[in-house]
This record gives structure tokens, C-alpha cells and sequence, in this order.
């Protein structure tokens, strides 16, 4: 696919590319063998929610490359916002799709995020799961705002090793600022992945399989996490109903 030739769809304020799973993993391996200064962006319920409240997260969205939805009630208001035939792409199933090809075209990898046991338990996994995979380098940044200073030799060591593609952890908005910051700085494809480094690493189970595929994976994580994610789940998902609601209606 040429990248002049990607299409999007407005959904609630965030510019969502109209792109199926096949799609989205063939442009970003382009991108990735091209060593394109990109960035790819997963959104859900909580995305679309805060960048209707912060319009610097908001222009980092819309500015990113791939915008993608991962997120059930996402999905349906792409599709009923000019992409009927919008699919759920989720964050860590990509990344995974992605490093599998990584690792048969010999293109290498980096890791930015979470801390230093996750991201070394993370290494092993991807060893074991793929064979060939090359891992270039991982860094977890401390758990504050960087100096100039840090940023600067964080990406000078991402610049030196020349990764394709760069898997950020850093969480929602912190990992879409940073690689949105980084755009032109970075040669290679990065991707705001989230909760994947914790579902990768074991740190956290992720939901089955069959909660996956109704949109409930956000309730299985309410029931892990819920005095962290109950406030976020509840304003986002009924901001969302609320404007999924009003497209019906408005349709019928």
C-alpha cells in the first residue's frame, strides 16, 4: 500500500485510518524495511474520551501515521463514521504480528518502557516464541519526566543500534507524546503498545479469548485493576455510548 493512498475516517475527533488487520501490518513492515520515521497509535474508548479534554493529546493522535481502533465501541463508531468494515486491531496482538515478521526478514527490534525485570522477561519470551528475532536494545526510563539530557541519550542509543521498528510502553498519553516528540528523530516505526509489555511479560493476565471477541476485554481489566481503571472506565465508556447512542439515533 502507498502510504499517499491511506484513507481516513473522523471518529468523535480522532482521524482513524481505514485499514483492516492485513493492511495495517503490511504498511508498517514497508515502513519498517524503508526505515520511515512513523509512529502507530491504538485507540479506545479512554483515547477518544481525553483528546475531547487536552488538545495536545489530541494533535498527537491526529498526527500520528496509523491510527488504529482497539476497542470495541471504536470499531462501531468507525463504523458508523465511514469505515463499515472496520475490525478491532488490538495493540498487542500487532506487535506480536509485527516481531513475527521481524524475525523472518532479519529486521531488529527495540523495546522502550515498563522496567528493567519486565522488559528482560519480555526478551526472553520473544527469544523463545521467535527463533530468529533480534532484539537491538531495550531501555525503562525512569518513571518521571525526562531531563533534556536523558531523552537526548535515550534516543541517541535507540539511533546508534538502528532498529525497524521500536515498541513503546510507556502508557496512555505519556508513549503518544514521546513518540510524537520523537518523529524524525527516531528512523524506524514505533508503536504505542501499552498494556502489552505487562501481558507479554506475565505481569498481568490478559482476558480470554472469547471477552476478546464481544468487547469485554475492558471489563476483564476493570476486575483486575479496579480502583485504577473503574474512573477511567466509567467516564470513558459512557462518553462514548453517549455519542455511539446519538449516531444511531441520528441514522434511524
Amino acid at each position: 500500500m502507498n502510504e499517499n493512498q491511506l484513507e481516513f475516517c473522523n471518529v468523535y475527533g480522532v482521524k482513524l485510518s481505514k485499514v483492516d488487520k492485513v493492511q495495517a501490518l503490511r504498511q508498517i513492515v514497508q515502513w519498517g524495511f524503508e526505515k520511515k520515521s512513523k509512529y502507530v497509535i491504538f485507540c479506545n474508548s479512554h483515547t477518544v474520551y481525553e483528546i475531547n479534554k487536552n488538545n495536545k493529546i489530541k494533535k498527537a493522535i491526529n498526527e500520528a501515521d496509523l491510527v488504529l481502533p482497539d476497542g470495541f465501541s471504536v470499531m462501531i463508531g468507525s463504523k458508523l463514521n465511514g469505515f463499515p468494515q472496520a475490525r478491532r486491531i488490538a495493540g498487542p496482538d500487532m506487535m506480536m504480528q509485527v516481531c513475527r515478521k521481524a524475525s523472518e526478514n532479519s529486521q531488529k527490534i527495540f523495546l522502550y518502557g515498563a522496567n528493567k525485570q519486565t522488559l528482560e522477561k519480555i526478551q526472553k519470551i520473544l527469544k523463545k516464541k521467535f527463533q530468529n528475532i533480534k532484539i537491538a536494545g531495550a531501555i525503562a526510563p525512569p518513571y518521571r519526566e525526562l531531563t533534556e539530557e536523558e531523552a537526548d541519550s535515550h534516543r541517541n542509543i535507540i539511533q546508534k543500534v538502528k532498529p525497524h521498528y521500536v515498541f513503546v510502553g510507556l502508557g496512555f498519553p505519556k508513549q503518544e507524546l514521546w513518540m510524537t516528540q520523537n518523529r524524525g528523530r527516531v528512523e524506524a516505526v514505533m508503536m504505542g503498545v501499552g498494556a502489552a509489555f505487562d501481558f507479554l511479560s506475565e505481569n498481568k493476565k490478559r482476558a480470554p479469548k472469547l471477552m476478546q471477541n464481544i468487547g469485554l476485554e475492558w471489563f476483564w481489566r476493570f476486575l483486575q485493576e479496579p480502583k485504577r481503571l473503574g474512573p477511567r472506565y466509567l467516564h470513558a465508556n459512557s462518553y462514548i455510548m453517549k455519542r455511539l447512542l446519538r449516531d444511531l439515533i441520528n441514522r434511524r
